[in-house]
């Protein structure tokens, strides 16, 4: 989800949805693994709670954004893994943050407020064709040196905890490839 926001700059909803048993059943989780990845997110690690990215396509979208959109998840499945290395994760809240971005994302938009209204312009904006072109490249190149070496590091100063290591069911990212 994080990627397709930053790289691509596609909004999507992440995490559970309502229909909870019905996810579990999807992922073909026993009760006894609902209950232990249960047990873990009641730990502090909530970045084990199954989940999905969801995103909508209008039915009125034109050919060209829905190619863009679809693309851009081609993409990702293809070669997301190899950006690993440049995000963080925060284990209590399952939030990936990019490490090269100081700034926390809000987490509400009750108090957002701009000092002033933004002007729209399209002047300068990139086609949906260079887009991929540039998220094509980015990908391929995986992350750099240097965000491979923090999440090395990371990982050994917080290791996890035996159980929930047994229960990760996603990549980190020191496992990318």
């Amino acid at each position: 989800m994080r990627l397709l926001n930053d790289l691509f700059g596609i909004q999507a909803r992440g995490g559970c949805s309502c229909a909870g048993p019905y996810g579990h059943t999807l992922l073909d989780l026993t009760p006894e693994h609902s209950e232990a990845l249960a047990a873990e997110v009641r730990r502090g690690f909530g970045c084990l709670r199954p989940g999905w990215v969801r995103f909508n396509l209008h039915w009125l979208s034109a050919e060209e954004e829905v190619d863009y959109v679809l693309s851009a998840m081609t993409l990702i499945a293809r070669w997301g893994s190899r950006l690993l290395p440049s995000y963080s994760l925060d284990t209590k809240t399952g939030l990936w943050q990019h490490r090269d971005c100081n700034e926390a994302p809000p987490a509400s938009l009750d108090n957002f407020m701009l000092a002033e209204s933004p002007k729209a312009s399209s002047a300068n904006c990139r086609s949906p064709v260079e887009l991929l072109d540039i998220a094509e490249q980015a990908l391929s190149s995986g992350a750099p040196h240097h965000h491979r070496l923090q999440a090395s590091e990371a990982r050994h100063k917080a290791p996890w905890p035996s159980q929930a290591e047994a229960l990760c069911w996603f990549l980190r990212p020191h496992d990318a490839p």
